[in-house]
This record gives structure tokens, C-alpha cells and sequence, in this order.
């Protein structure tokens, strides 16, 4: 409908052939760095244009040339035309210019109706052009059309294309007939350099290429593929539509650190394509400072990584024994096939699936890689974290400030490897005092203390480690590292805090989980493991010693549930309290009687109605019987339910504590001798009846 130039920039009037044509300063240079050569004859003020024509190259008609704050000189040719039925930017200047134009709806998607651009407006409520919420509507918008749209069927030669189709052909002919050429364009802009400087983009002559469009080819990787293990598995498609896509690579690069082209010493070879084998490399680099780096030929890599050749032959050109020889052999194929390759997300698209490329082209398939461990990106405060856009918190400034194992920690619990991690300094520091907590609790378990014989709290203690044991394992065997620290850190960490604030720790007990949790939190954070393992009297590195272990029978499903039983009931007094505002001076817990306990374990079997009121004790009890029938379900009813006896002996056993923590006398009572509001009839097993005394 119109062109859009801003007023503010002045535009160089190029030379290039026998046209002129006008351009953003930025895209003069940009330009110059891609081959083209231009001559710059002039200048212009955007302004100076404003209110003009131009001539659409497509049909000729003549266009407005309009004034937009929002072109940047810095993006392409700093020229922009205007498609305001599909481009939200668009849309909004007109609105805001007051402009009669009306917008030509040319893309129709199903379910659609009316002007997409002005719809989308509305439903994200975009007051004008400088609001933020633009540059998500139109992402939002152009990836819908990409995807779903076509062009209209009325539109002579493109009607009924899809978007990407009619894009395709509509380009080929601008550049076919004279009228158009290619830009270059980063897709996210700006690009910055780790120095700072602004990136642009330079083609390069004569450049080297990697087929990757054999098909042949593409039918092993997909076949490595398939034999695979993902993490996490949906970005399996990602991989598989990247092996289809793949074209030609540019491999070799002129500048920058890399190896240089065999057959072309004036080319390196790019990075994301020298580095996709290198594992293999790995598993014999101790060897090779034996070797003078002369003698490792093709016959010598050939025959470790391959298996062919003459081993004497060989080991003769190498400068070694056949014997060191076949031992650098047998290195190699017992590290390969790699179990994992880890690395990150953005990388699906080149560098991972380049590593399933190149390891099905060179090596036989028992040698293929098993599995690929995806990492997520790192944000900064809510923003992506890109070192192209300067957007970083270096890890040498992370560790100088809160130390290795806390920015360690940080990173490993505050998501999981394949999902996105979010610096903020608050959480960092938060971490940081968490660490501090595990510092301090370890250092108390280390103090000598009184023997006191093992109760049903230490016991606890210790079921709760090995639970965390044996879910940290699982964990960690799934490559869910947040999901371990769930388990070995928070959940220990709030176990110890319990625990202390429960009883008179056991010194004896206190130590040895202890010395068991500072070998489970090794991997993650080994500095102050190693400090706090020499403060127990390890004789070794920590990370030297066999990692915890536990089994099933390790841990009392009734001591956990006795617990459980403890906790619940503060939480119950607690809420009574607050209800009633009553200041406690005496609380009465009663203990359900046997009948209710035969009664859950019925209702836990899964016997119906019928099948409980046959029993002469139930029916005795009646309309209490179905009450309690209707208002319980089978997934509610504890896992253990003590007799009347065990529940009132472990309530007793906690007297003392919860008369401190509720600041009252505590009378458990089986058969109710004092119960002026009949709270009595209200208990269950493992969940008494409640009454409090008080101001």
C-alpha cells in the first residue's frame, strides 16, 4: 500500500551498475562487505522524500511514500515497504498517521477473518508504534501465515500458493527480471561481537562446501537416528527435520583459530565442522605425546579408528611397537561408541546433527553414537543471554563473587539441563545462604556429642537419606539434575532443619548421615565436599570414594508414616488455633478407636458398602460407620495405620516438643475422660481428635 522511510535518516544515493538506488549509510557498508560494488553519488534526508511516489515493481501502480519512526537504518536497506493487512508495525504507523489507505488483505488462513494485522492489535490491546507488545504480535502473526496461510485465490499467477511457496517464486522473478536482488540480513539483529564491535555479514569467493543433500547419506543418519537416545525425546523431530533440511555447508572459514583445508592451505576449517568427531580424539590423546605428530598419518587413524591395515606396517610408520599400537586400538574401541554427546539447543540445527553426519560417514555403524543430551539456553534476569548481543555474566565474574560450587549449584537446580536457566542475582544469593546452611549443619553433625541409645526421630532421620539416596540415583540416571538436588540438597536440608528443631540430635546418628550426604552432593558441589569430608576424617578425595547407595529395605514405611503423624498434627492444632484465636493453655488429642482402624483397612481393600455394614462391629456404629464410608477415599487412607497403642506411645514420645512448640500441656487420651465439645468422635487413625483449652 505504501513505502516506508524515516524522516530522521539521511540516505546515501548509491551507485550500483547503471542504477542508483537509495540506501541506509549502515546498508551502503553492509553491501561493500558482500561483494557488490557500489558507489556512493549523493545524500538525502528522509524527509525530503516524505509525501512522494514510488512505482511497486510488481504491477506498476504508484504508492505513497510515508514517514515511520520505526525503520531502523541499522536493518537491512533502512527502506521498508508496507504490508499493513499482515504486519502489525505496519498497520499501527498508518493508524497513528491517521491515514485513509486501507489495508489489502492478500494471505487467508482458516478460521480467519477480516484484517489479521488489526485483529491480532485488538486482542494484544497495542495502544501505538513504540509499544513493545508489536514485536511479539507480529512474530506471533508471521509465523501463523508462514505456516497455515495462502495467498488469495483471486491474485493473478501466486492465488492458492501457500506463503512459503509464493515467496519463493515471487523472489525468482524480482531477480530474474532485473527488478530485485539479494540483501543479506542477520535474522536477529543486533549481532555483536565478543569485542564489542557490530557483526556483518561477508560473502566469500571461491568458498568450500559440505554436501550434505545425498540422499543416501541422509537414509544412514536417519537410521543412526532412530537407534537413539534423545533427551529430551520431543526434540527428536528437531533433529530429523534438520537432517532433511540440510543443504550445503560452507565448511572453511579465512580467519580465526582452526585446521587448515588439507588440499587449500589458505582456507581453516570452521569450527562447527572440524568439531563433530573429536570425542574420538579423546579417547586416545594420552597416547599421542608419545608419537611425533610427523608420523600420524591416514594409515595410523585409519587403522585405531577403523580397524585397518597392517598392524606392523603400521606401528612401523608411527615410530612404535605393534604392541602400543593394538593397546591405542583397544583404548579406542572401548570408549566407542560414545554413550552421550552433551551440548547445547541452538546447536540442533548445525553442529549435533553435523556429529550424526559425519560419525555415520567415516565410521562403521556399530560405532554410530547412542545418545544426545540437549542443553537448554541461559537467560539473564527474564532476557536471553547472547554474547552476540553482550547480554552475559561472565563465569569467571560468577565465581569470583559467590564461588565455584555455589554458581554450580545455582545452575544445576534451577532447571533442568534441557530447559532454560534464568540468572537473577537474588536467586544466586539465595542459593548461596542455602549452602552456607549445609556448610553449617555438617560442621555441627562433625561436634562430639552425647550417646543416646536410637529412637524412631533418628531412625526417621535415616529413612529419609536413603529415600533421598535412592531418588537422587534415579534422577541423575535420567540426566535430571534439578530434579537430584530436589532430593540430595533441598529436601535433606529441610530433613536436618526438621530434625534438629525435633529432638536432641543423636550424635552418633547425626554424624554418619552425615558423612553419607557429603558424597552424595560431591558432583555438584565439590570444593566445599572436599573441605567438610577432610573436616569427617576421609583419608581420600571424596570424589575418590564409592557414591551412596541404597536399597528398599533401608527404609521403615511406618517409621516414615509415624512422623507423618506428627507433622500432621501440629498442622492441625495450628489451624485450630488460628481459627479460633484461642491462646492455648491445654490441648486434649484423641485417639480413634480400634473399630475405625478396622474400617479404614476395609475401605483401603477396596470393599464396598455392602460388604462393611455385614460386619456385626460396623453395624453397631451405624450412621458413624457411613459417614466416615462417604467422606473417605481409598487413595486418602494412610499407607500405615498404627494400632491404638503405637499411635498414642509415638504422640507421647513427642510430648515434650510439642508442648514446647505450642507453649501448653499436651494430655493424650485413648478413651475420652475429658471431652467437653465431643471432639473425641471427630478422630481417625493417625489423625486424633482435637480440642483446645485456653484465652
Amino acid at each position: 500500500t505504501n513505502m516506508w522511510l524515516n524522516p530522521n535518516i539521511t540516505y546515501r544515493k548509491v551507485n550500483v551498475g547503471k542504477e542508483i538506488w537509495l540506501l541506509s549509510e549502515e546498508a551502503v557498508e553492509k553491501m561493500k562487505h558482500c561483494g557488490t560494488e557500489v558507489e556512493v553519488v549523493g545524500k538525502m534526508k528522509g524527509e525530503e522524500l516524505i509525501g512522494g511516489c514510488c512505482v511497486d515493481p510488481v504491477n506498476g501502480r504508484e504508492i505513497p511514500i510515508l514517514s515511520a519512526d520505526f525503520v531502523d537504518p541499522e536493518y537491512a536497506t533502512g527502506v521498508v515497504m508496507s504490508v499493513p493487512a499482515h504486519a502489525p508495525y505496519d498497520y499501527m504507523a498508518l493508524k497513528d498517521l491517521g491515514s485513509d489507505i486501507k489495508p489489502i488483505v492478500i494471505i487467508e488462513s482458516e478460521g480467519t477473518e477480516g484484517i489479521p494485522a488489526e485483529n491480532i492489535i485488538k486482542d494484544m490491546r497495542i495502544k501505538n508504534q513504540r509499544d513493545k507488545k508489536l514485536e511479539k504480535a507480529t512474530e506471533i502473526l508471521y509465523r501463523a501465515e508462514h505456516s497455515k496461510g495462502y495467498m488469495k485465490k483471486e491474485i493473478k499467477e501466486y492465488g492458492g500458493m501457500s506463503v512459503a511457496e509464493a515467496r519463493d517464486k515471487l523472489t525468482s522473478y524480482l531477480i530474474d527480471c532485473g527488478k530485485g536482488d539479494i540483501f543479506h540480513e542477520f535474522s536477529e539483529s543486533p549481532v555483536v561481537c565478543r569485542c564489542g564491535a557490530r557483526c556483518v555479514i561477508k560473502i566469500l569467493k571461491d568458498q568450500w562446501f559440505l554436501s550434505y543433500d545425498k540422499k543416501q547419506w541422509k537414509e544412514k543418519v536417519h537410521r543412526c537416528l532412530d537407534g537413539m537416545e534423545i533427551i529430551p525425546d520431543e526434540l527428536r523431530q528437531n533433529f530429523s527435520y534438520v537432517i532433511d533440511w540440510l543443504n550445503e555447508w560452507a565448511c572453511t572459514r579465512r580467519v580465526g583459530l582452526g585446521t587448515k583445508l588439507p588440499w587449500d592451505k589458505n582456507w581453516i576449517i570452521e569450527p562447527l565442522s572440524d568439531s563433530t568427531i573429536y570425542m574420538s580424539y579423546y579417547t586416545i590423546s594420552g597416547y599421542l605425546k608419545e608419537i611425533k605428530p610427523e608420523k600420524l598419518g591416514d594409515e595410523f587413524f585409519n587403522y585405531v579408528f577403523l580397524g585397518e591395515g597392517n598392524t606392523e606396517s603400521v606401528a612401523e610408520k608411527a615410530g612404535i611397537s605393534g604392541k602400543k599400537l593394538d593397546e591405542i586400538r583397544q583404548e579406542f574401541s572401548y570408549w566407542y561408541p560414545l554413550d552421550w554427546r552433551l551440548s547445547a539447543k541452538d546447536l540442533v540445527g548445525n553442529h549435533l546433527t553435523f556429529h550424526l553426519f559425519h560419525h555415520t560417514a567415516i565410521f562403521p555403524e556399530d560405532k554410530w553414537p547412542k545418545g544426545i543430551v540437549v542443553f537448554g539456553m541461559g537467560l539473564l534476569e527474564g532476557q536471553k543471554m547472547s554474547s552476540s548481543k553482550g547480554n552475559i555474566i561472565l563465569l569467571e565474574e560468577a565465581i569470583e563473587k559467590y564461588g565455584s560450587d555455589a554458581v554450580r549449584l545455582f545452575l544445576m537446580s534451577n532447571a533442568e539441563p534441557w530447559q532454560d536457566f534464568d540468572w537473577r542475582e537474588n536467586q544466586v544469593k539465595n542459593t548461596l545462604r542455602k549452602l552456607k546452611q549445609f556448610y553449617d549443619q555438617v560442621n555441627y553433625a562433625i561436634t562430639p556429642g552425647d550417646a543416646i541409645p536410637v529412637r524412631d526421630i533418628d531412625r526417621w532421620l535415616m529413612c529419609r537419606f536413603n529415600m533421598a539416596v535412592l531418588d537422587t540415583r534415579e534422577a541423575m540416571d535420567g540426566f535430571q539434575t534439578r530434579k537430584a538436588l530436589q532430593h540430595a540438597f533441598y529436601g535433606v536440608l529441610n530433613d536436618f532443619t526438621w530434625y534438629f528443631r525435633r529432638c536432641k540430635p543423636n550424635a552418633e546418628v547425626l554424624r554418619k548421615v552425615a558423612g553419607r550426604w557429603v558424597k552424595l552432593m560431591s558432583p555438584f558441589t565439590p570444593f566445599i565436599c572436599e573441605e567438610l569430608g577432610d573436616s569427617l576424617g576421609e583419608k581420600d578425595f571424596v570424589s575418590l570414594s564409592a557414591y551412596p547407595d541404597a536399597q528398599e529395605e533401608d527404609i521403615d514405611e511406618e517409621v516414615i508414616q509415624k512422623e507423618e503423624l506428627i507433622k500432621t498434627l501440629m498442622d492441625d492444632i495450628q489451624n485450630i488455633r488460628e481459627a479460633t484465636k484461642v491462646k492455648p493453655e491445654k490441648i486434649y488429642l484423641y485417639i480413634a478407636p480400634q473399630w475405625k482402624r478396622k474400617l479404614l483397612k476395609a475401605i483401603s481393600k477396596g470393599e464396598g458398602k455392602a460388604d462393611i455394614m455385614g460386619d456385626p462391629e460396623f453395624r453397631k456404629h451405624g450412621g458413624e460407620v457411613i459417614k466416615i464410608i462417604q467422606n473417605t477415599r481409598r487413595d486418602e487412607v494412610p499407607g500405615i495405620i498404627c494400632d491404638m497403642d503405637e499411635e498414642s506411645r509415638t504422640i507421647g514420645d513427642a510430648r515434650d516438643f510439642l508442648e514446647k512448640e505450642f507453649n501448653a500441656e499436651i494430655s493424650v487420651q485413648t478413651e475420652p475422660s475429658y471431652d467437653p465439645k465431643g471432639k473425641a468422635k471427630y478422630a481417625l487413625p493417625m489423625k486424633p481428635g482435637i480440642y483446645i483449652e485456653g484465652l
